[in-house]
């Protein structure tokens, strides 16, 4: 699947005139191809196409243009791992404020891909000797275009590496002025964490630390795998369920935690928080007031059958599409935030993508 309409900002007049006009044509052409992230393609295996015609209204500049949505990542132990990347509000005209963090154990990171949802192309900038050094990507080298709209925008960032090897997505948001929701209903399926080959626990604290916030039972710390927050607005769906990958038929999970948080608003209080595990597996508990998390539904799918798969054959995962979230959150919410933290706690970790389904 491909996400975003990613288009560079060339200084060239020709050039950008001809930029606006693809991007015109593709906010005109919402054709549905079935079973797709959005309404302008469908599902593919060469990349990620996520969100629909009239999300792919943002076009971001600054370095090359290619065809098509950003490669599948792979399950290399190798590939570049990344965080969330943190983005300030942005303006229409100027460069991106903001950063990635990075590990890259081989010191051969040589390419950042960025994909804005919904969109045909995706950007490919080069990575510096420096910014290997600093294993910190800066993102002042993209430019949202003047002609973008208000809003909120969902941006995918990976990296490649000298080998071909493609880490898990990172997924960020760039918005003008105050965050809007994303809609996510009839826009189809939302990518909100990117998968995590198994890598030592310790390489993970490395890169994003603890949360502070909870521990496993009785205190121990976990570490931050991966991470997706998003604000979402829910229109006239009532249902919103977990998958690994576009179509929602493949297993989604997890070595050993998912946990998500809901916020009636980006900033408000965390008001629920629950996590799914596998069976038997040790609580979650509330750091500030000592009391364990609601536990979501066991795993049921062999570890050994997950993309990245965890080295056995006891449950981590979950078939495509089978936990529903909106049992879990206050009733009647349409427009909320939720915050997905893939955590591990013992040894090594791993996670499959998570998207979610709105219908």
């Amino acid at each position: 699947m491909r996400p975003g309409n990613l288009l560079r900002t060339t200084g060239n007049v020709a050039l950008e005139r001809r930029a606006a006009a693809a991007l015109r044509a593709l906010l005109l052409s919402a054709v549905v191809t079935g079973g797709g992230c959005g309404s302008v393609a469908s599902s593919t295996s060469d990349g990620i196409d996520a969100g629909a015609a009239s999300n792919a209204s943002m076009v971001l500049g600054g370095c090359s243009v290619v065809g098509g949505g950003i490669p599948l990542p792979n399950d290399s132990p190798n590939a570049t791992r990344l965080t969330d990347p943190v983005i300030a509000p942005a303006t229409r005209g100027k460069a991106l404020a903001g950063s990635i963090r990075m590990v890259d154990a081989q010191a051969d990171a040589t390419a950042l891909l960025v994909q804005v949802r919904g969109a045909s192309d995706h950007l490919v900038c080069t990575i510096s000797a420096s910014e290997r050094a600093n294993n910190r990507i800066d993102l002042s080298r993209l430019t949202v275009m003047s002609a973008s709209p208000a809003g909120t925008q969902v941006v995918y960032f990976a990296v490649q590496d000298a080998m071909g090897n493609l880490g898990g997505y990172a997924m960020g948001t760039v918005s003008f002025g105050a965050p809007a929701p994303i809609a996510i209903c009839g826009a189809g399926p939302l990518q909100v964490v990117g998968k995590q080959a198994a890598a030592p626990t310790a390489q993970f604290n490395d890169l994003n630390g603890t949360l502070a916030d909870y521990v496993a039972s009785p205190k121990q710390a976990l570490a931050l795998m991966a991470q997706g927050r998003i604000y979402l607005d829910m229109g006239t769906c009532t249902s919103l369920r977990i998958g690994s990958d576009p179509t929602g038929s493949k297993a989604a999970g997890w070595d050993d935690v998912l946990l998500v948080e809901y916020r009636s608003a980006p900033a408000a209080a965390v008001s629920q928080a629950w996590f799914y595990t596998q069976p038997g597996a040790v609580d979650i508990i509330n750091a500030r007031t000592s009391q364990a998390l609601k536990r979501g539904e066991d795993a049921t799918i062999a570890g050994s059958a997950l993309s990245p798969p965890v080295a056995s054959d006891n449950p981590f995962g979950y078939p495509g599409r089978a936990l529903e979230l909106m049992t879990r959150v206050p009733a009647g919410s349409r427009v909320f935030e939720l915050t997905f933290s893939a955590l591990d706690y013992y040894y090594a970790g791993s996670t499959t993508d998570i998207w979610l389904f709105a219908q």
